[in-house]
């Protein structure tokens, strides 16, 4: 009885460690450290092919997102507000393990114009947000300089991408690219 008891209690600590190592990401909003961002190859929901490097001296968003994740859909129309408000931002909004006519249904039903700034790419078998960034939460976004170095990573939604706070750091990453 007594081994079983000592079992138990050690179970419950390695349970306890396990499960705060695993959530111990970066937390929202935190700056890390400067990492090129690899090039990959992105397939737009209308069937254009293209490359995140293509986008290199603009300032992109990287979003990964899904419409069957509820905070995702909650964020998605602010992530448009911004991108329409910021000429200097290119937003790649990544429908994770998601379908088209699910996508489609639901762009249509927030009924906002996608600006052409707003790139809604798919990643159906999750190449791109599992392989490539690892990405285990939805929603999950990257920073990205002009200089395609990642400058922050954001993990969970966000309460209003269109805010202040959000304008004031893409126009401060533009401007950090055109002082070089």
């Amino acid at each position: 009885m007594r081994i079983n008891i000592i079992i138990l209690c050690a179970l419950m600590v390695i349970t306890g460690l396990w499960t705060y190592l695993a959530n111990r990401t970066s937390a929202p909003n935190n700056i890390v450290s400067p990492k090129f961002i690899s090039d990959f190859d992105y397939t737009t929901l209308d069937g254009q092919k293209g490359k995140l490097h293509n986008h290199k001296g603009s300032v992109i968003l990287l979003h990964f997102w899904a419409t069957w994740c509820a905070p995702c859909l909650v964020e998605l129309p602010t992530l448009i507000d911004l991108a329409k408000s910021q000429d200097n931002l290119i937003i790649l909004g990544i429908a994770v393990n998601d379908k088209t006519e699910n996508i489609n249904r639901f762009l249509k039903k927030i009924d906002r114009k996608i600006p052409p700034n707003f790139i809604v790419a798919l990643d159906t078998e999750k190449d791109i947000s599992a392989k490539i960034f690892e990405t285990k939460k939805l929603p999950e976004s990257f920073l990205i300089n002009t200089d395609l170095t990642l400058e922050r990573k954001i993990i969970g939604a966000q309460d209003d991408w269109n805010s202040d706070e959000w304008r004031q750091e893409i126009d401060r990453l533009s401007h950090k690219h055109e002082d070089k």
